[in-house]
């Protein structure tokens, strides 16, 4: 009775083993189940739409003014003072600009002073019409040299930083520009002109 026992408890222990080694191997070729999330939204940024802006308001290039004939705080007292008996004029000049005289290509005798970008010009007897290069001109009359005469400005040459004076006297063209800064040191020099010989 005793062996039967024990040789029944022998069978149920080899039966365990053997079911709980079936069950692993069946587990050993199950796939491990992996979790899948679901998509997660892309977070996305908005940019902002662009107010439309006004549009920039386009300032035309400022003109000197047409009848600026004030030489303002400028002082003469150290200027030089031009004098040559080929001319029939004296004027005085700042002196840190240079002078130049000479003849033209077509003989015509020509004065230059000048400085960086300004030119104060004067050619006797022009066998050309410095007023009719561009042919726009605005002009105001003031006094040179004791006569009324009209000093003209070129729009068609001046820009936002410069301007061109033409004007004459007797057989004298003069041809003045710079930048608008300068206006009144050109006034200064045409309120000294003085004329030798009428």
């Amino acid at each position: 009775m005793k062996n039967k026992i024990i040789i029944g408890m022998f069978f149920v222990a080899l039966f365990t083993v053997a079911f709980g080694i079936a069950e692993f191997v069946s587990l050993k070729k199950q796939p491990i189940p992996v979790a899948v999330l679901p998509p997660q939204p892309i977070a996305t940024t908005t940019q902002p739409t662009p107010m439309p802006q006004a549009p920039i308001a386009m300032t035309p290039p400022a003109s000197p003014s047409t009848c600026n004939t004030s030489a303002g705080q400028t002082s003469t007292s150290t200027w030089k003072t031009f004098a040559d008996p080929k001319w029939e004029i004296t004027f005085q000049y700042p002196p840190n600009w240079d002078l130049e005289q000479g003849n033209t290509a077509g003989g015509e005798l020509y004065l230059a002073i000048s400085r960086a970008e300004n030119l104060f010009d004067v050619v006797v007897n022009p066998s050309r019409s410095f007023l009719d290069e561009d042919g726009t001109y605005t002009s105001c009359n003031r006094v040179v040299a004791g006569k009324n005469i009209g000093v003209t400005i070129d729009p068609y040459r001046h820009s936002s930083s410069t301007f061109r004076y033409v004007t004459s006297i007797n057989r004298l063209v003069f041809d003045m520009r710079g930048p608008l800064s300068s206006t009144e040191i050109m006034n200064a020099i045409l309120n000294s002109i003085v004329l030798v010989k009428n």
